[in-house]
C-alpha cells in the first residue's frame, strides 16, 4: 500500500486509477467494519444466551421441585426432546445445548464411581 501511495505521489499512477482504487478500498473497509460490528453483536448475544443456559442448568433441579406437576411437565419438555424406556431404564434425549450438560454430568458420575479413566493423578 505504501508503494502504491508513493507511486501516486510521483504521478506514476493516473488520478483516475488512484481514485477508483481508493474508492474500492474505502468500500471494502466499510464492509469489513460492518461485518466486525455484526460479529461483535452476535458474540454478545451468544454470551448472554450461554450465561442464561448455565443459570438454568444450575437451578433446574430446585426449580423443578418447586413447581406444580403441569409446570414440571413444561420444564421437562424444555430440556428433553424424547425418552426411551428399556428394561426398566428411562433414558432421556436432551435438547441442545442441555445435552452437553447431561454428558458432563455422566462423566462426573463415572469418575465418582471409580472409573479409572476419569481419576486424577498427582
Amino acid at each position: 500500500m505504501d508503494r502504491v501511495y508513493e507511486d501516486r505521489l510521483r504521478e506514476a499512477i493516473p488520478e483516475e486509477l488512484w481514485s477508483a482504487k481508493s474508492a474500492e478500498l474505502q468500500e471494502e473497509l466499510r464492509r469489513v467494519r460492518t461485518d466486525m460490528e455484526r460479529h461483535e453483536t452476535a458474540s454478545q448475544a451468544y454470551e448472554t444466551a450461554g450465561l442464561q443456559i448455565l443459570e438454568l442448568a444450575q437451578t433446574a433441579y430446585s426449580s423443578y421441585v418447586a413447581k406444580n406437576p403441569h409446570e414440571q411437565a413444561r420444564l421437562v419438555r424444555t430440556l428433553v426432546s424424547n425418552s426411551t424406556f428399556d428394561r426398566g431404564n428411562l433414558t432421556p434425549a436432551y435438547i441442545k445445548p442441555f445435552d452437553v450438560f447431561a454428558r458432563g454430568s455422566e462423566s462426573c458420575a463415572s469418575r465418582d464411581r471409580g472409573n479409572t479413566s476419569f481419576r486424577r493423578h498427582g
